[in-house]
């Protein structure tokens, strides 16, 4: 799903409700130019993040009322693309596209 400029995203998976705070410290904090998609299916949400050189990325969001942060950390020396799995409460997964 491509994203407009927004303050956040709300999404299901696994009959949980999910809340997409996204980069609190950032003015836009769901912003098309770092989240460029989200994928919720039943078992997983995936984030495509556009991630910059050496830079950590840290996602906020509510589980079912419950807050958790995820973060992927980039080590590369250029832009490119990263994929951001959670499958649950402090479940994230991180993989160079």
């Amino acid at each position: 799903m491509r994203l407009n400029t927004s303050y956040m995203f709300v999404c299901f998976f696994r009959n949980n409700n999910v809340l997409i705070l996204g980069e609190v410290s950032k003015w836009v904090t769901v912003s098309p130019s770092r989240i460029q998609r989200i994928e919720p299916t039943a078992q997983n949400i995936t984030l495509t993040l556009r991630m910059g050189l050496s830079v950590t990325v840290d996602i906020d969001l509510m589980l079912n009322m419950k807050h958790m942060k995820a973060s992927c950390t980039s080590t590369a020396p250029h832009a490119f693309n990263m994929k951001m799995t959670i499958s649950g409460l402090n479940k994230v997964h991180c993989e160079y596209e």
